[in-house]
């Protein structure tokens, strides 16, 4: 919000032909904007995928877990910047293939869903009521399906990228591990 409100400020004159714009003003905005974008998603994941099982480990507020984890943190930077590149490459990678896939399973999918839709076209030219329901309902079912489609595909993904985090907390602050037995079955 506070990015959008900085490029929508420094477009303003642009946009409505009033005052003077600025490409160097506009620039910065965009500088700005990018900037605050990446720190909030620093801090959000690290909030979502750190400070939570710290949250659940101490049971702590979430000010008082960040105070927790921030010498965590900082005590071991090089650990957390790894991560941080890994999650980013491992995310888009994943991203990809969940996405090829999803698609591909689309595209399967859709065959029956096309041969039941043309028969409702065919049913529309005898009852424009009858017809219009088939195709409505295989339009809704096809959704519904794909939905639990990609959620069979991206939930086991998401388990696996959260699962890495809470073993990588657990490997820079023993007190934080919230997967210590799955840990030693891993390692054993």
């Amino acid at each position: 919000m506070v990015a959008g409100g900085a490029i929508a400020a420094a477009a303003w004159p642009l946009l409505t032909g009033n005052g003077s714009f600025s490409v160097i003003l506009l620039l910065l905005a965009i500088g700005v904007a990018f900037v605050v974008a990446i720190v909030s998603s620093l801090v959000n994941g690290f909030t979502t995928q750190f400070v939570v099982p710290v949250m659940i480990a101490e049971n702590r507020n979430v000010l008082a877990a960040w105070r927790r984890f921030w010498p965590t943190l900082t005590g071991q930077w090089k650990q957390y910047l790894v991560y941080v590149f890994v999650r980013f490459v491992l995310s888009i990678a994943v991203g990809l293939v969940v996405g090829i896939v999803t698609f591909v399973g689309m595209l399967i999918l859709a065959i029956p869903f096309v041969i039941v839709g043309v028969g409702g076209v065919a049913l529309l030219s005898v009852s424009e009521i009858a017809g219009g329901a088939l195709i409505a309902i295989t339009i809704a079912l096809f959704v519904l399906l794909l939905f639990v489609l990609a959620l069979l595909l991206s939930v086991p993904v998401q388990t696996f990228l959260r699962y890495y985090a809470l073993l990588v907390l657990g490997d820079t602050e023993a007190a934080f591990d919230l997967v210590d037995e799955q840990r030693q079955a891993i390692r054993a």
